[in-house]
């Protein structure tokens, strides 16, 4: 475990399943030993748009970070994710009811992973999320399309892009859970 700070707060660098871990922890913690403490996970992108992240732990908010297989969302890093808020839950005594902070393909991890595992999430932050991939990476509607991002996409969720036109599972699809 390496330590350092981050905006003036304790951070704490670790290997969790072979994959980069990041906690912060508040200055003052309030955590009693039922794991009622507060917890936040960026779901992609540690340390975007910190603004929100920052209030959160000085208002005594744990800020977690887990390194994804790629950015779009699979349920394996969802599965993953579970596992990581399950042991730094019981290493530091917080609720595993937690708050994803999306933005962008993090939006589309914390929707996909509220929709697996509705019972971890508080609530759910997220801005400018990606919920359909026909439009991001897709470009269909009034996106903009990079073939190389398309590509990337395909490859990571194992779908062509004609599987994906017909495809009920998108984050857009789940909101209603």
């Amino acid at each position: 475990m390496i330590k350092s700070t981050w905006e003036n707060f304790e951070r704490l660098d670790f290997t969790f399943k072979d994959r980069e871990a990041i906690l912060i922890l508040p200055k003052t913690q309030n955590n009693k030993a039922d794991g009622t403490g507060k917890l936040a996970l960026y779901t992609e992108y540690f340390g975007a748009f910190p603004n929100t992240a920052i209030e959160l732990i000085h208002q005594g908010y744990h800020l977690a970070y887990l390194s994804n297989m790629n950015r779009w969302g699979v349920d394996e890093d969802q599965h993953i994710k579970r596992e990581f808020i399950d042991y730094i839950a019981e290493k530091y005594n917080l609720s595993r009811r937690f708050v994803p902070i999306g933005m962008s393909c993090g939006g589309l991890h914390a929707v996909n992973f509220a929709y697996l595992y509705p019972e971890y999430i508080s609530v759910l932050y997220i801005d400018a999320p990606v919920l359909n991939l026909l439009s991001c990476p897709m470009g269909y509607g009034v996106a903009i399309r990079d073939e190389n991002v398309v590509r990337e996409c395909c490859e990571a969720i194992g779908m062509t892009e004609s599987e994906l036109l017909g495809y009920r599972k998108q984050p857009i699809d789940k909101l209603h859970k």
